[in-house]
């Protein structure tokens, strides 16, 4: 689009159009991505709700919690859609009534003094379809933003509330108090790395982060960013915890697959021990005459029966035992790369041990360089959220407060 006119005489004294089509759709562009990547957030919030990993006393409430994130997060990304839409709806409708003044303007300079009253009065034609359609998408902004976040049903006598809430999320208490919780959250993730009943705990206190963040985002108090840092974090909870999972899955199907193996093993021992004596027995029970009476034979049978469950019971008592034997202890250093969850470590060295008991496996081989996959995943997610929970708290340190500003710019009402 060509400059817009900065002297409009002699159709006018001033412009009459005011507005820059070209700052609405720039403004309407980072309406939509913000929509996108909070409609993401949403849905990865979504997956964590709806994943079986979480387990134990708060497993419910957490899922709770995480689902109502995720609703919020999904009628704040329907918000900006909304807006979006009713900003770049109004963008093109101004290029179209700008570009027909500039035409007046023009067509107004090259006209004589007789022609200009015609003129004047198709402009102020034009400023009046211009002043409807402002009012129009002024109209659809507000319904855009009349949603659940706002609760608009009860906002003539909620007002009041909302101003306190406003003020309470504004207030420095409440900043420090997220802090507080922040650094509580840090803390029990790290602790729970060597003591794992801290990471109800940790987990927690990260969804109430998070839920404080969602609302005083909401509310321009804080950061849009510091959202998607919750959700991040969340998500790499929740892949840790599904990589553990994963091994002890692996780990219980390592020692069934080596027990039915110990099993076959100790049943093929017992059967060649008892072999020679099976086929006399089996003979002597077949044999009728040659001094063999009833008695003996029904003797015989009962010995080659009873030797038939000896063998049985070799291999089942061998199966038995691989299953209930203890699990390897770590050393030092595999203790460090299991982070100090012993438990994990312990099940993936159990499954890498029984591999290498039966190289020639290759269910079991498999099973051993998942749980070693597995096990880096873990350590994977525990970096990547202490790498963005520590850069979070450090980052301003870090740019001499350019972070700080960056985050700034991703608040509500903010530049």
């Amino acid at each position: 689009m060509p400059p817009s006119p900065t002297d409009w005489h002699p159709l006018c004294a001033h412009d009459p159009l005011p507005g820059d089509p070209g700052a609405l759709r720039t403004e309407a562009a980072h309406l939509r991505t913000v929509a996108g990547r909070l409609q993401e957030q949403a849905e990865a919030l979504r997956l964590i709700g709806d994943d079986d990993v979480l387990r134990g006393r708060y497993a419910d409430s957490l899922r709770e919690h995480t689902h109502d994130l995720a609703a919020r997060l999904a009628t704040a990304a329907t918000r900006y859609a909304r807006v979006h839409r009713a900003l770049a709806a109004w963008a093109g409708t101004l290029q179209h009534l700008r570009s027909a003044a500039a035409r007046l303007l023009a067509e107004s300079r090259a006209a004589g003094e007789h022609e200009l009253p015609a003129l004047r009065a198709r402009l102020s034609r034009l400023t009046e379809e211009y002043e409807e359609e402002a009012a129009h998408h002024a109209r659809l902004v507000r319904t855009a933003v009349d949603d659940a976040l706002t609760d608009s049903l009860y906002d003539d006598f909620a007002l009041p509330a909302a101003a306190f809430v406003s003020r309470v999320l504004a207030s420095g208490t409440l900043d420090d108090l997220v802090d507080a919780l922040g650094w509580t959250a840090t803390l029990a993730g790290l602790a729970a790395v060597f003591f794992p009943a801290l990471g109800p705990l940790a987990l927690g206190t990260g969804l109430s982060v998070g839920a404080l963040h969602l609302a005083q985002a909401g509310a321009g108090a804080c950061s849009w960013f510091d959202v998607v840092l919750d959700v991040a974090a969340l998500k790499f909870a929740r892949d840790g915890v599904r990589a553990a999972r994963a091994v002890e899955a692996l780990q219980d199907s390592a020692r069934t697959t080596a027990a039915g193996l110990a099993a076959g093993a100790a049943e093929a021992r017992a059967g060649n021990a008892t072999s020679g004596a099976r086929r006399a027995a089996a003979r002597r029970a077949r044999r009728r005459g040659g001094g063999v009476s009833g008695t003996g034979r029904r003797a015989a049978r009962a010995r080659r029966l009873r030797l038939e469950e000896r063998v049985r019971r070799a291999g089942l008592r061998a199966g038995e035992e691989t299953r209930a034997a203890p699990l390897p202890e770590l050393t030092r250093r595999e203790r460090g790369l299991a982070l100090g969850d012993v438990e994990t470590g312990r099940r993936a060295k159990d499954v890498r041990d029984l591999s290498a008991r039966h190289p020639d496996h290759e269910e079991l081989r498999a099973g051993a360089a998942e749980a070693r996959r597995r096990l880096r995943e873990m350590r994977g997610s525990w970096a990547g959220s202490t790498v963005l929970d520590l850069g979070d708290k450090g980052g301003n340190a870090v740019s001499g407060g350019a972070y700080g500003e960056t985050k700034d710019r991703m608040r509500t009402g903010g530049g």
